[in-house]
């Protein structure tokens, strides 16, 4: 980013995305630890609170993160570290986050998938 540039988003619709990410695989994670049946439904109650948010601002996403700097940065790793229940050094923590990104991008597929289907 240059000196010039002024920031003009926040990271929050990110954090959003990564809540909902964290939320599917705590939920999954809790759910497949001894075989999943349908008691294990439950474990997805989860995901509805971290649903609205992170869709409402989903398409906010890339405008953060075309817009992040230093402290942007931090902070994602700082919010992610504390969700996963690890330090923001560890070195599993870049591998973690990438993959609640993979797991909320085949989510919103998912949605799209169905918004198709139900037009």
């Amino acid at each position: 980013m240059s000196d010039v540039a002024k920031k003009v988003y926040g990271v929050k619709e990110t954090k959003e995305v990564f809540n909902l990410g964290f939320a599917i695989v705590e939920g999954l994670n809790k759910s497949l630890e001894d075989g999943f049946d349908i008691k294990d439904l439950g474990n997805l109650i989860v995901l509805f609170p971290a649903i609205g948010p992170a869709v409402s601002g989903i398409d906010q996403v890339p405008l953060e993160l075309s817009d992040l700097d230093e402290k942007d940065v931090a902070d994602l790793l700082a919010h992610a570290a504390e969700k996963l229940g690890v330090a923001v050094g560890d070195p599993s923590l870049e591998k973690k986050v990438v993959a609640c990104i993979k797991v909320v991008l085949v989510a919103v597929e998912a949605l799209s998938v169905f918004e198709v289907i139900k037009a």
